[in-house]
């Protein structure tokens, strides 16, 4: 889906789902200063959000992972087979990496974890909506931890070179070209070939894809 032109003056009709109300308020009350985003619907469980969703226009779907009667995996599933465009951002307390790789598998763009503050989840809903991935730092860092555990076990990818492998694991960390290049007594220019490397070998654009690729394909059991 391409992004919207920005002389466009439509808000993203944003769908709400969480059994917890407080939670709902609290992510209303955020969007209420943006006014590029309008909540169409706040749902207290999966099938009512499938059900809004399949029957009524929502541009990105907001929702928990537990919740009663179906849960945020199978609905996100659903909702992407029910519309393909539509974006998926699940923000919940659950950093384990089984949920989110089967949140993944099913289709969800963009994984926040509760504690996420206003501003970035702002942030994250408007790379969302453009086009792009996004996870909070304490996820990725998680999935980089457990992909550095598969490797040493002999479990990794084999199609990146040990130190791309090491250079991903500071991307993970949030940590610039120059601070990479200090750790790993590499020049600025050879980490960024080696980022260039990494996406270019993988196909992917950014360093979110990276983790998204990590979880994906290296670290399905």
């Amino acid at each position: 889906m391409e992004a919207p032109e920005e002389s466009s003056k439509e808000p993203v009709k944003v769908l709400l789902a969480d059994d917890h109300q407080m939670f709902i308020d609290g992510v209303k009350a955020v969007l209420l200063l943006h006014p590029q985003f309008e909540v169409v619907a706040e749902c207290a469980t999966g099938l009512q959000a499938v059900e809004y969703q399949q029957n009524n226009a929502v541009d990105i779907a907001v929702m928990d992972v537990n919740m009663p009667v179906m849960d945020g995996v199978e609905a996100t599933r659903l909702m992407k087979e029910s519309n393909a465009a539509l974006k998926i951002v699940v923000v919940t307390m659950h950093h384990e990496l089984s949920v989110i790789q089967r949140l993944l598998r099913a289709g969800a763009d963009t994984y926040l974890l509760k504690n996420t503050g206003a501003d970035e989840l702002i942030m994250a809903l408007e790379k969302t909506w453009m086009g792009e991935t996004y996870t909070s730092p304490a996820i990725a860092q998680a999935m980089m931890e457990a992909m550095r555990l598969q490797k040493r076990n002999g479990q990794a990818a084999t199609l990146i070179t040990p130190r791309e492998s090491e250079v991903l694991s500071h991307i993970a960390d949030g940590l610039t070209n120059a601070e990479i290049a200090e750790k790993v007594s590499l020049s600025v220019n050879t980490v960024d070939t080696h980022r260039k490397n990494l996406l270019a070998k993988l196909g992917l654009r950014n360093t979110a894809q990276l983790i998204r690729y990590a979880v994906e394909k290296w670290l399905v059991h």
